[in-house]
């Protein structure tokens, strides 16, 4: 995954996102919100800025958690 990238959310673990999709935004520090099932079990995880419907999510998110719809060309 890299910046720009159109990503889904994991529907279950997001259901408030469910068929809208993001862009990448950056790689950030996990945010000390709430932790998803995968989170919770993924120290290593890298976690992105996501921008969905035109405003960047509270949290930040985790790759497991996101599927790559369209990579970008840079």
């Amino acid at each position: 995954m890299k910046v720009g990238d159109l990503v889904k959310l994991n529907p279950i673990d997001y259901p408030q996102q469910k068929g809208e999709l993001g862009v990448l935004i950056s790689v950030s520090p996990p945010h000390p919100g709430p932790r998803t099932r995968t989170t919770a079990r993924s120290r290593s995880a890298r976690f992105w800025a996501v921008m969905i419907a035109g405003k960047i999510h509270p949290y930040t998110i985790a790759e497991e958690d996101m599927e790559v719809i369209n990579a970008s060309q840079r």
